[in-house]
Formats: structure tokens, C-alpha cells, sequence
């Protein structure tokens, strides 16, 4: 969408970034080189984020190697403040948006700003109007504010005010602590970075790694985030790998008019899963993937996906696939546009 001729000279498209995840500072240098690449400045909306819990959980269940987020609320105080230092480091890429209810975070992020008034601050409806009111208007900061107000029916938005419940209700929460008489004022406006630097251990040390889930009992079952492909790319390989050391047996071989035939290669069966070549429906196993890999360059692999037989540009998409290669996409999406066709009989 950001390089569509058609909205070239258009700077309302926008994003939200999440300085909870790991990942916030790297996507934000990915988003600057990509609007300076198609000439574009892009609305980026920073928030701390509101999905921790399930991230955290996600990660459990699937066994990854390690948290997509931070384990600790200070971590992601100061992953906002570096992800608002990128933000004003590249005026021409972005309208930075900040989206707090902390006042340090605000008062830190006015530091930065260094006198720029080419931003704006972004606060819920019915939360931090005490907050903003030190913000708004010529005879404070005069600096925009923008009112997020959710909007919808009881059923969709119920889901929605629990997790802002639960946020604010946590006793880390700046909303909690502000109306907390007990505490000092100091220790509630605490500079995030000596907070972080004051730790023993970075990571939350009750919180294990999704592997350490279960303590002593017993390992947590390993996964993989298919959606990466710096994981997916050594599973393929791996999986390659043992294949080639290993004699593959009931490796299913293509059916054509009506019989079966028989490959010259012993580790191949007579198992057939499709009726026709056409039929892009046919199950294709791992083994039949591993084995069309096994001896092929990159470079052939990627003809073959290119292929315009429907047959062998499947098979080879799907090795592709396995190893994280982009250009089995181009030929999957072509091999979409053959499915929908007429299919044999």
C-alpha cells in the first residue's frame, strides 16, 4: 500500500507500534527505510501495548525459545522512549503519534521532542484528562492532542474495556500508581533507564522461558514460529537434512490415467494420492518435498517453482517454502489462478 501509485502525495496512511515487543526498535528502522524508499511520511502511532498477557502465553504454549515481548513493565518504558528517539530522528518518514498515560513517559518524550511541535500525544476517552491538561492550550505546552474513542456495539467492545480494566488495574499500571497515596511521587516519576540499570536480571525472574515452563517436573515440548522465517529457514533444512541420511518409505508417487507408476528409486511406493496432474488438490507428503530437494540447487529449485507444468512448480514452491525462499510465492501465486480453473475429473 505504501508504494501504490495511486496514493502517492497521500500522508494519512498510518500504523501502530508496540514498545512492548522485542522487535519495536528494528521495525521502526524498517518502516523508515521503507517510506524514504517510496517517498511517503507515515502516521506511526507508538503505544506501550495491551496484549501482554497473551503474548506471554502464546509463547508458552507454542515452546518458542524465548518472550516476543518484555517480561518486565520497565523494559518497555524504556523500549518506548528509544522507539521515540528513532521516531523524531527521521522527520521526513514519520508523524510520530504517542499514545501514554504516564506522565514521565510524557515529560520525557516532550524532552526529546526538543521544542518540535510536529507531533502529537494520544489518550483514551475518560482517561488522563488531569494529565493533558498541563499539555494543552497556549498557556501550557500548546501541544495537540488527539482522543481515542472506541466505538461500537456492547458485545464487540466488552472484550475491549476488560483489557483496559485489567491494565489499569495492575499494580505497575502509572494509572494505578498515581492515585495510590502511599506512594512517593518520586519513586512514580522514577526514570525508567536507572529502573532498568538497577536490576539484577533483566528478564522477570518469575516468569521461566516457555522451555523452563515447567520447572524441574519436566522440559516444556519445543516449537516453531512458522511465521519467522529465521526459524523457519534451519527447520527446513534440518528436516532436509535427515531426510537425505534416512531411506524414506510410502512416499506417495502421482497417479496418471487411472494407474500407478512405479519410480526407479527404491525408497519410492506405489501410494497414490491424485487422479490427475491438474488436481491441485492432491496431498503431496513432506517426503515427496525432502526428496525433490535433496540434490537441487537454490537455483533449480526456483525454475522448477517457475515452471509451467502445475505438477512440478507445486512440489518445488512447496521446498521453497520450507527454507524461507520469497520466490516460491510468485509461483504459488500463479499456481492459485491454475486451482480455481476447471479441475479433472
Amino acid at each position: 500500500m505504501a508504494g501504490d501509485p495511486t496514493l502517492r502525495g497521500w500522508d494519512g496512511l498510518g500504523l501502530a507500534v508496540q514498545a512492548y515487543q522485542k522487535r519495536a526498535p528494528a521495525l521502526i528502522d524498517w518502516l523508515a527505510e521503507m517510506a524514504g524508499r517510496h517517498r511517503r511520511r507515515l502516521m506511526v502511532r507508538l503505544v506501550k501495548g495491551a496484549y501482554w498477557d497473551t503474548e506471554i502465553k502464546l509463547a508458552q504454549e507454542a515452546g518458542l525459545d524465548g518472550y516476543p515481548v518484555f517480561t518486565r513493565k520497565v523494559s518497555t518504558d524504556v523500549c518506548f522512549l528509544a522507539c521515540a528517539k528513532r521516531l523524531f530522528a527521521a522527520p521526513n518518514a514519520f508523524y510520530p503519534q504517542f499514545a501514554t498515560h504516564n506522565a514521565q513517559t510524557l515529560a520525557a518524550v516532550v524532552e526529546l521532542a526538543g521544542g518540535s511541535h510536529d507531533f502529537e500525544f494520544q489518550r483514551l476517552h475518560g482517561m488522563g484528562e488531569a494529565l493533558y491538561d498541563q499539555i494543552v492550550g497556549p498557556e501550557h505546552f500548546d501541544l495537540p492532542v488527539r482522543i481515542y474513542a472506541p466505538v461500537g456495539s456492547h458485545e464487540n467492545l466488552l472484550a475491549y474495556l476488560v483489557r483496559r480494566l485489567l491494565e489499569n488495574g495492575a499494580n505497575t499500571s502509572f494509572v494505578n500508581r498515581i492515585v495510590d497515596e502511599a506512594l512517593p511521587v518520586d519513586e512514580i516519576v522514577a526514570d525508567p533507564v536507572l529502573g532498568v540499570g538497577a536490576l539484577d536480571t533483566i528478564p522477570h525472574p518469575r516468569i521461566p522461558l516457555p522451555a523452563q515452563l515447567y520447572g524441574e517436573t519436566r522440559r516444556n515440548s519445543a516449537g516453531v514460529d512458522l511465521s519467522d522465517p529465521n526459524g523457519l529457514a534451519p527447520l527446513g533444512q534440518a528436516m532436509a537434512a535427515a531426510a537425505a541420511n534416512q531411506s524414506l518409505r510410502n512416499v506417495p508417487t502421482m497417479k496418471t490415467s487411472g494407474r500407478c507408476r512405479r519410480s526407479t528409486r527404491a525408497r519410492r511406493t506405489a501410494s497414490c494420492t491424485a487422479r490427475s496432474p491438474p488436481n491441485l488438490k492432491r496431498r503431496v507428503s513432506t517426503a515427496t518435498v525432502v526428496e525433490l530437494a535433496v540434490g537441487k540447487t537454490l537455483d533449480d529449485l526456483i525454475t522448477r517453482a517457475c515452471s509451467s507444468d502445475p505438477e512440478t512448480s507445486v512440489r518445488a514452491a512447496q521446498v521453497l517454502l520450507l527454507v524461507g525462499q520469497p520466490a516460491a510465492w510468485a509461483a504459488l501465486d500463479r499456481l492459485a489462478s491454475v486451482a480455481e480453473g476447471p479441475m479433472a475429473p
